[in-house]
């Protein structure tokens, strides 16, 4: 299960990124709420599920999920399962905010900096094990 951490502030990015992973992967595999979780479920309840079942979490951190209580609980929860090995945290900046103390040891995906496209391919790149790095071409 792939875990969409996100403010719904950001949803006109995340919104076409989860589209996309749910064509690459299947819907069936993405914990996004619009389609995770329908009219009359337990919000809580579905979202512990996801987060149950995620093997990889990621939190795109920006102000407006800095700023969240809701999305903090998760990737805290998250951090939490990340130091028993039972998940793989992956944050992607997609504003100019600054990222917690606690994440910044690791390595993040950098939207804000690089585009959308960057970040996508970086994203399916890791689930699918791949290496994300690209090497620029550059003329001199």
């Amino acid at each position: 299960m792939i875990f969409l951490s996100h403010n719904h502030k950001d949803k006109s990015l995340i919104g076409p990124i989860a589209d996309t992973l749910a064509e690459v992967f299947g819907q069936d595999k993405i914990f996004y709420d619009d389609w995770s979780i329908q009219p009359g479920e337990g919000i809580i309840n579905k979202m512990n599920e996801g987060l149950k079942d995620c093997e990889f979490f990621f939190f795109f951190v920006s102000k407006n999920s800095l700023g969240s209580k809701m999305v903090e609980l998760e990737w805290q929860n998250a951090l939490l399962k990340a130091t028993k090995g039972q998940v793989k945290v992956i944050p992607v900046k997609i504003d100019d905010c600054l990222m917690p103390d606690i994440i910044l040891q690791t390595r993040y995906i950098d939207v804000f900096g690089y585009g959308i496209e960057n970040g996508l391919r970086q994203i399916i790149d890791i689930i699918n094990g791949k290496n994300t790095y690209q090497k620029e071409s550059k003329t001199y």
